[in-house]
């Protein structure tokens, strides 16, 4: 889990920025208390996250499927 991130400030709007993290864009939500404090784009910032969870769904039918099969191209190859 990412507890915080340090970067390059480079949008922003009411309630969410873009943090670029040596080249990785991050968007982070934020409340109307931060957004006040966080106001020059290209400056950088410091910002303290929580990740909040509601739901993950992954499908790995095709790959149940084919277990058996080598998986070329695959960014993960199941194991039975």
């Amino acid at each position: 889990m990412i507890s915080s991130l340090r970067g390059k400030l480079i949008y922003k709007n009411n309630n969410e920025i873009i943090l670029d993290v040596n080249g990785v864009g991050y968007r982070v939500l934020i409340s109307k208390k931060v957004s006040e404090k966080i106001t020059e784009l290209n400056s950088e910032y410091t910002v303290i996250t929580f990740l909040d969870v509601k739901r993950i769904h992954f499908n790995y039918s095709d790959l149940l499927m084919r277990r058996k099969e080598k998986c070329t191209g695959c960014l993960f190859q199941l194991v039975a």
